[in-house]
């Protein structure tokens, strides 16, 4: 504690306190500039990326709304869509499970971990892909509904709130 107080109260520190904070104002005002031009270049690409995808969603659906083949391959593609992400769902699981058997199952530990690293980082890549093939297949989905909004059904009818 003592050496701190001896530190604090030294002109040697404050003078450089002084000067670090000179150079730090100076820097900041310095990228500022460059910062924002940036920020607002990124800004206005993100605005035009959000307009072109709802554009291209509303073609979609108009698309599905006047043409009813391809409305049946939308569907076709939901349901492969869905498919695809249940069977690398299980195939993750059954990965991740097969790794965090093995090691009490062999008495070889260098290839037990080996294996079990690789059976982890494969459950992981596959449980990965079954997310993504689960969000086109949603996605897909959404299409539909918008483009015909009774496609589940009448809502009266449901046994659901």
């Amino acid at each position: 504690m003592k050496k701190i107080l001896e530190v604090l109260t030294s002109p040697v520190w404050w003078v450089s306190v002084v000067i670090a904070g000179i150079l730090i104002n100076l820097v900041s005002s310095y990228l500022k500039g460059i910062i924002d031009t940036h920020l607002s270049r990124f800004s206005a690409a993100r605005r035009e990326q959000g307009e072109r995808k709802r554009a291209e969603r509303k073609t979609a659906v108009e698309q599905l709304r006047k043409n009813e083949h391809q409305e049946v391959m939308a569907t076709l593609a939901e349901m492969r869509h869905r498919l695809r992400a249940i069977f690398y769902l299980l195939g993750g699981v059954f990965f991740m499970g097969w790794g965090s058997i093995l090691p009490g199952v062999t008495d070889a530990v260098i290839i037990a971990k080996a294996v079990t690293i690789f059976a982890f980082a494969f459950g992981g890549i596959s449980l990965y892909i079954s997310f993504t093939y689960f969000k086109r297949a949603v996605n897909v989905k959404g299409l539909l509904l918008e483009a015909h909004p009774w496609q589940d059904g009448p809502k009266e009818l449901s046994p659901l709130p």
